[in-house]
């Protein structure tokens, strides 16, 4: 377009997309619990690119309407970009949160998101610069960027989503497009409490046994009423140790 001015308008329809993005995390938190769905939208949007290299042949210079169009087209690539990376930090800050007390020394809260930032960070400068200098390379060639959308806009992207779209695919559950649960294992607190419940279980699978008491031990029978229960505990013993010895040998067998 010939106006450097132009780029406000299209950053700023970047920066709205983005707003709707978190927006959109914060609307559907309750009915998308997983950062998939988000981050599969946002390797989609990213196709929205391939509409760029076509639509370059029609741009006029120095006419704002061109600016706004690219703008709108902006809106949903960062829409799906900001939800991405908001609920993919929230969730990866609600899962390691849990293993704080784990180590008093290191925090692995603190080092996961340290080492995204910090790659995030280098990966953005080094791409920037090489991707730059290739389009002003294409421009000073060619006349125009058309080859450099192509390559850049369209190649590269569409290997991004596809990235992307596998990466989804990893996780245990993964493979529906809204899971509730992406990995199965089994939370210490929940483990203890399954052993709790199969306790319980096996206790009321093997009641014990009612004493037999005298109809008369609350009038001085009492004595009887004590040889009573220890005649039937001697005999419920009596009659478990053999079982329990069949079942043994009849396992070992």
């Amino acid at each position: 377009m010939l106006d450097s001015s132009y780029s406000q308008i299209m950053v700023c329809g970047s920066n709205l997309g983005e707003l709707f993005g978190a927006l959109f995390v914060l609307i559907t938190t309750t009915a998308i619990q997983t950062p998939l769905p988000f981050l599969r939208f946002d390797a989609l949007a990213l196709l929205i690119v391939w509409a760029l290299p076509a639509y370059s042949h029609h741009i006029q210079p120095h006419n704002a309407v061109y600016a706004w169009r690219i703008a709108a087209m902006f809106m949903p690539i960062s829409m799906g970009w900001a939800a991405g990376d908001v609920s993919l930090a929230a969730f990866i800050q609600a899962s390691l949160a849990r293993m704080e007390s784990s180590d008093s020394q290191v925090s692995a809260l603190g080092s996961v998101m340290a080492f995204l930032y910090s790659s995030y960070i280098i990966i953005y400068a080094i791409l920037g610069s090489l991707l730059g200098t290739y389009i002003d390379k294409v421009f000073t060639a060619d006349g125009n960027i058309y080859r450099a959308l192509v390559n850049i806009g369209g190649v590269q992207f569409t290997v991004l989503c596809a990235i992307i779209i596998a990466a989804t695919l990893t996780p245990r559950g993964a493979l529906h497009w809204n899971p509730s649960l992406i990995n199965e294992d089994a939370k210490p607190a929940d483990v203890e409490l399954q052993r709790g419940d199969d306790a319980q279980t096996q206790h009321s699978n093997h009641p014990r046994h009612p004493h037999q008491r005298h109809p008369h031990d609350g009038t001085g029978g009492g004595g009887h009423s004590v040889h009573s229960e220890t005649s039937t505990e001697s005999v419920v013993d009596n009659k478990e140790k053999p079982i329990r010895t069949t079942d043994i040998g009849a396992m070992l067998g």
